[in-house]
């Protein structure tokens, strides 16, 4: 039934981890979703850590439905609105997924 809660991620950890055990997940699934959790890596955190480091981004491609989710929760994936990803505070937000080819930048 969590499947269907949108954005269920972002509640605060605590609550997070209390309705994960109300709902019956094991020690160790909780364990490894709060992993997932901590990690917190924005989309826009992400691109500066590549433009930080000297990658250059080929393609993207922001989801509203995480492919990942098809497998796991029977969702089928859909791709995010094209403006979205030029509206950063919105695209980190409502994004589920974000795949990206990157290269070495020749840039020095």
């Amino acid at each position: 039934m969590l499947r269907y809660v949108p954005w269920f991620h972002i509640t605060p950890r605590g609550l997070y981890r209390n309705i994960l055990k109300l709902f019956g997940e094991t020690e160790q699934r909780i364990g490894g979703l709060l992993e997932i959790y901590d990690t917190r890596l924005s989309i826009s955190k992400f691109d500066q850590i590549l433009s930080q480091t000297n990658w250059q981004v080929r393609k993207r491609q922001f989801f509203l439905v995480n492919p990942g989710y098809e497998v796991k929760f029977g969702l089928k994936p859909r791709k995010q609105i094209g403006f979205v990803g030029h509206i950063p505070e919105l695209r980190d937000f409502i994004s589920t997924a974000v795949y990206y080819v990157v290269s070495k930048s020749l840039k020095k």
